[in-house]
């Protein structure tokens, strides 16, 4: 068994694993201030913000990824929820490429990309909240 250290003061909650285990996906809530936010662990980088990671390649401006609820097989694709600019909640989800690219997809109801720039209407995307 591996512990998946947080920064403090955060209480992490692991939700998904990538099938050899070398991508966990999950959320950590503040216990100071509750905001959550999505968060990813790998073994050689430790457990991170999500956000921060995909700002390596994305304008993420004004988006709050509360939560990374699952990771595909690979570790590569991943979907969660957040608060949008618009501060809606909205479903996304993310590819992430190979190492050797240098391109990043990001999807959410759509391209996300797209979602960012624009400000009408967006598709409705449903979330469990028991997942």
């Amino acid at each position: 068994m591996k512990r998946l250290s947080s920064p403090s003061p955060n209480s992490t909650i692991a939700l998904d694993v990538s099938v050899d285990g070398t991508v966990v996906v999950g959320q950590a809530t503040n216990l100071t201030s509750f905001e959550q936010q999505a968060m990813i662990w790998d073994p050689i980088s430790g457990m991170r913000p999500l956000k921060e990671v995909l700002e390596t390649q994305l304008d993420l401006t004004g988006w709050s990824l509360r939560r990374a609820s699952a990771v595909s097989d690979d570790g590569r694709t991943i979907v969660g929820w957040g608060i949008n600019p618009d501060g809606v909640t909205e479903g996304w989800i993310a590819t992430i490429p190979e190492p050797t690219s240098s391109t990043l997809l990001l999807i959410a109801g759509g391209l996300m990309g797209l979602a960012l720039r624009t400000r009408g209407k967006r598709p409705k995307i449903s979330y469990d909240a028991h997942n």
